[in-house]
């Protein structure tokens, strides 16, 4: 038997993992929300909402919080207040950065659970947590009822230290939103070369998918492609001279990219002459 559990917070995280662990059979007693729509989004999928947690409280022995880091510390002080927090009760949030220290109150086990997928759309139709790495830090006892939880998600359980932790959200931060914003400046060089928005993703989805496909095959570096990696030293003077008469902003982040791309390229086994002569051209 799972404990009885209140969900702080229904924004596309919070419903997605209460729809999830509905259908685990974890007994759920509502997904909060201050917002109107989002509890109007619960009723229509038959889901427990509420305006308020603090009444669920008492009755909750698992409490997700799943709202804005910045908004963690407060909700967690304004339960802690109301003392209606009863001993023995798991508290957790969702936070990849924050420690599950910040929860931390006598007679109370507490945990941290990070599911490591990308979260811009919500759909009940799915479990958004199958085979998804979900990050865990925090007590034994939290550990003990986390393994269960992403078991019966059918997710991957990883333990993390507390003290990595902010690396690893780093490391997420990197690998998922900077990769929106870099597609985003290709797409920004391509109206510049006269092709549309629309027309650019569609021409850059296959190139994206194969290097995806790449990575997963092949891995890093092997997956490297493109002028650095051959060595094509005239092709990145061709880069560097267009951009910088075209988006000086975008020079600079080329030239920070193109630096350690090379540095794959030599675990590749770029030449060494060429690799220095790239080098000096990225640091002109």
């Amino acid at each position: 038997m799972f404990p009885t559990t209140l969900i702080v917070g229904a924004g596309r995280v919070g419903l997605s993992l209460a729809f999830a662990l509905k259908k685990s059979g974890v007994p759920l007693l509502a997904a909060t929300s201050r917002n109107p729509q989002k509890r109007a989004i619960c009723r229509k999928f038959k889901l427990p909402t509420s305006k308020e947690y603090l009444p669920f409280v008492p009755y909750a022995r698992l409490i997700f919080l799943a709202v804005n880091d910045d908004a963690i510390t407060s909700v967690v002080e304004r339960i802690k207040k109301s003392w209606l927090l009863k001993p023995g009760t798991f508290l957790a949030h969702l936070s990849g950065s924050l420690p599950s220290s910040i929860l931390k109150e006598k007679g109370i086990f507490v945990f941290s659970l990070h599911p490591l997928r990308s979260f811009s759309t919500f759909t009940k139709e799915e479990n958004r947590f199958h085979n998804i790495p979900m990050i865990f830090e925090g007590d034994s006892k939290g550990e003990a009822l986390a393994r269960r939880l992403v078991l019966s998600l059918g997710g991957k359980f990883i333990k993390i230290k507390s003290e990595d932790k902010i690396l690893y959200h780093a490391s997420a931060c990197i690998a998922s939103n900077f990769f929106v914003t870099l597609t985003a400046l290709a797409l920004r060089l391509n109206e510049k070369a006269g092709i549309s928005r629309k027309e650019g993703i569609s021409i850059l989805l296959p190139l994206l998918e194969s290097t995806f496909s790449n990575i997963k095959n092949l891995g890093i570096p092997q997956a490297l492609t493109g002028p650095i990696e051959r060595g094509d030293i005239t092709t990145v003077k061709k880069h560097l001279v267009a951009l910088k008469k075209k988006d000086k902003a975008l020079f600079q982040i080329y030239k920070i990219l193109a630096q350690e791309t090379l540095k794959l390229a030599c675990q590749k086994g770029l030449p060494f002459k060429k690799a220095k002569k790239i080098k000096e051209l990225l640091k002109a």
